[in-house]
């Protein structure tokens, strides 16, 4: 009988509680994956990556949270769900007529749209799913067509004889079937019983060549999901088994077939000649037989359903994450080589301006030389003397000052023009930065820069010995220099008046011994106050550095946990398909991954079952170890890498999975 299916429903209710946990442990992994949202990102390209990995787990997170409720209900364990599925007037409603002997009344006058609603019949443990036709009025019932598809474990496409079906149609079953259902195309032959007196023969040579290309359509499109073709003629099985005279309604359509089931049985002798004439009985065989293995059939689904679930987030996430660290990648990539661009900068400029102090301390060296060798000679007046030496230290210190200051904001300019791009692309706020830069050069000025009336002051309020000169000496470098060469023409002026001419050579030998050591002594201190102003440009630019730095690294933890949410549900992926297999194929399997895209399934283990593609709906490779796999798999290279060629996406996928199964190694793609 086509009701009895068998008592399974103690066997499925352990594994519905099963996946029930399965699905609250992806529940748990979603809720923290959506702790991201809490990270703030003004990045563009960043913010979008990271966006998309958020609303990927959301939007997992809500189809898990339905699939639990769903699985909580039982709904698609206490039932063995098969779907009718096809074009307006096909005969699916005729076709359920005949499997639950029915009275005929949900049978349609051929008009479009007949069936406007999904309904079902129960037969037993089996849910007989009625749906609107697929070319007509298909929009107003969509919802309803895919939440039935979705439960349905086995789905007939019913072709009528009148239009052979178009590869886009069948596609169009194919996006339906999202859930990896078992499809069984079924052929529907149209005549009256009056065309069989004429010719006894149900299947044409005509319809044979029919038949056989809807077979190389579908098994081209729908792949393992396709469990091969049912030929019948559907009215002619509902008047074998129908009971058109027990119709609460007498319609127009009724009474027609009341009067063909008299046709019927003057043509074939009697129903049950008809019933074994039109087909149904290889119908019924089918659901039976599929029946035999509900409990199967419905774990398989199922878990398929699950694993579909998980499999779209997970190439979702991945593919966002991808994008992500793609995007972060190329910004620290940028980052890295600012930061060493940027301190290059300070090196050169730290060199150029210590090599600006050498050559102008040089430069006012030799001018005061010059200067004080040509005073001697000229014998000329302490005014003079004072007047001249002002002149040439102003000169020597502005120009100093000048340059510096010109080489410090070049500096500062060069810094900021390599790493303020960098800040602007990441988005680092202003308020990250540390205290801005402030370049002090009127410090420097004053520090450095002496008039004569400060000379003068100095000359008049200390006095011109050597005390003098030592004092001048710590209030000033310069105008230490400066006094010593004064008092040095003081000296040398009162020996031009009281000694002979000679004198002249031992005082160019004392100011040549003067000029030096004062150079000499204070040419540091003129460094170490530019340095100073220089380290301030530095130490701003290190704090830049470190900041850009901890925020890079903020992303690149992000990145890890997400990373650590795709191994999470990688790892309860795995388990399902362990689970399952262990469940179908036996307790000898140790791992298997099913990826769903791809249309593979890889058990590593022992198993005896032969019908694995069929069980499974996908290829199934079975390896009794996992090192036997990927010695054919992959190649072992040198430090630990395991390479895996460019054109096998599912064992790369698969190693991708159970990284956690293989520490000791480093998975990458085969380098071209």
């Amino acid at each position: 009988m086509l009701e009895d299916t068998g008592g399974y429903a103690s066997v499925v209710e352990g594994r519905s509680q099963r996946l029930i946990i399965f699905g609250q442990q992806v529940q748990a992994i979603f809720e923290k994956g959506q702790t991201l949202s809490s990270m703030e990102l003004n990045n563009p390209e960043l913010k979008d990556s990271l966006q998309q990995i958020i609303n990927t787990v959301y939007e997992g997170s809500q189809k898990t949270a339905q699939y639990l409720q769903y699985l909580a209900r039982g709904v698609e364990w206490k039932h063995f769900n098969v779907a009718f599925f096809g074009e307006t007037n096909a005969g699916k409603s005729t076709l359920i007529e005949a499997l639950k002997k029915g009275t005929g009344e949900t049978i349609g006058e051929g008009q479009k749209d007949h069936t406007r609603s999904v309904s079902s019949n129960k037969l037993g443990q089996i849910k007989l799913v009625d749906m609107p036709g697929i070319e007509g009025n298909e929009d107003i019932y969509t919802r309803g067509i895919k939440r039935a598809v979705r439960k349905a474990h086995v789905v007939f496409y019913v072709v009528g004889t009148n239009k052979e079906p178009e590869e886009k149609t069948i596609k169009r079953v194919r996006n339906y079937l999202q859930d990896q259902a078992l499809v069984y195309s079924v052929y529907n032959l149209r005549g009256k019983p009056s065309r069989y007196s004429r010719n006894p023969q149900l299947i044409s040579p005509a319809d044979e060549k029919v038949i056989q290309r809807i077979e190389e359509k579908c098994c081209r499109i729908l792949g393992d999901q396709y469990a091969g073709n049912l030929t019948l003629n559907a009215h002619l099985a509902y008047l074998a088994s129908g009971r058109p005279d027990q119709a609460r309604q007498i319609t127009p359509k009724i009474k027609e077939n009341q009067v063909d089931q008299k046709k019927a049985i003057e043509v074939f002798g009697s129903l049950d000649n008809v019933q074994q004439f039109c087909g149904i009985n290889d119908v019924n065989e089918a659901i039976s037989s599929l029946g035999q293995r509900t409990s199967e059939i419905i774990l398989v689904s199922n878990s398929i359903k699950f694993l579909g679930i998980l499999q779209t987030v997970l190439g979702r996430t991945i593919g966002a994450k991808k994008d992500f660290d793609d995007t972060l990648k190329i910004h620290h990539t940028a980052m890295k080589q600012a930061k060493n661009d940027a301190r290059r900068v300070s090196t050169k400029y730290e060199w150029l301006i210590k090599n600006l102090v050498e050559s102008q301390t040089k430069a006012m060296e030799n001018d005061l030389l010059e200067e004080a060798y040509r005073l001697i000679d000229d014998e000329s007046s302490e005014e003079e003397v004072k007047t001249r030496i002002d002149e040439i230290n102003f000169e020597i210190v502005d120009n100093i000052y000048k340059q510096s200051q010109d080489l410090l904001g070049q500096m500062q300019t060069e810094i900021d023009e390599l790493l303020h791009p960098l800040q602007q692309r990441l988005q680092v706020s202003s308020k990250l930065r540390g205290k801005q830069m402030s370049i002090n050069m009127g410090r420097i000025m004053e520090q450095l820069k002496i008039s004569f009336n400060y000379i003068a002051r100095q000359i008049a309020d200390i006095g011109l010995s050597i005390a003098a000169v030592i004092g001048a000496c710590i209030v000033n470098p310069i105008l230490g220099i400066a006094t010593g060469i004064v008092a040095l023409f003081r000296k040398g002026y009162e020996w031009f008046v009281g000694e002979p001419r000679n004198r002249k050579r031992e005082a160019r030998q004392e100011a040549m011994i003067a000029v030096r050591n004062g150079i000499a002594e204070h040419k540091g201190q003129i460094w170490n106050d530019l340095r100073s102003q220089l380290q301030l440009i530095i130490q701003d630019m290190e704090i830049r550095i470190r900041q850009i730095d901890v925020y890079v690294k903020d992303l690149w933890e992000a990145s890890d946990k997400i990373s650590k949410h795709i191994q999470q549900l990688n790892n309860v992926k795995n388990d399902v398909s362990l689970w399952l297999s262990q469940e179908l194929v036996g307790a000898d399997v140790e791992m298997a991954y099913i990826d769903l895209q791809l249309n593979r399934m890889l058990i590593i283990g022992s198993t005896e079952r032969t019908d694995l593609n069929q069980l499974f709906r996908v290829e199934v490779s079975v390896f009794s170890a996992l090192d036997n796999y990927l010695r054919q798999a992959v190649n072992f290279r040198a430090n630990g890498v395991i390479e895996v060629p460019g054109n096998d996406e599912f064992t790369y996928r698969f190693l991708s999975a159970i990284r956690t199964h293989l520490p000791q190694y480093r998975i990458r793609r085969e380098r071209k």
